[in-house]
C-alpha cells in the first residue's frame, strides 16, 4: 500500500502546488526574458507569457480528459 499524499486544507496535493509554482516562476521568467533579453515591447512580452500559460492549461486539460477516458 502506498502512503497517502499530503493534502493542505485546500485539498491540493503538495506535488501539484510545487508544479504550479514552478510553472508560474517559469512564465514570469519568460516575460522578463522576452522583455529585457529579446527587447520586445512590454505588452508583447506579457502577451507571450499569458499565451504560453493558456497553452499549458489547454494541454493539461486535454491530457486530463484523455487519462480519465482510458
Amino acid at each position: 500500500m502506498t502512503e497517502p499524499e499530503y493534502r493542505s486544507s485546500s485539498g491540493i496535493s503538495r506535488n501539484v502546488r510545487i508544479t504550479a509554482y514552478v510553472v508560474i516562476v517559469g512564465l514570469i521568467a519568460w516575460f522578463f526574458f522576452a522583455w529585457l533579453g529579446l527587447d520586445r515591447h512590454v505588452l508583447d512580452a506579457a502577451g507571450e507569457s499569458v499565451g504560453s500559460g493558456l497553452l499549458l492549461l489547454l494541454i493539461v486539460s486535454i491530457a486530463g480528459m484523455l487519462l480519465k477516458r482510458g
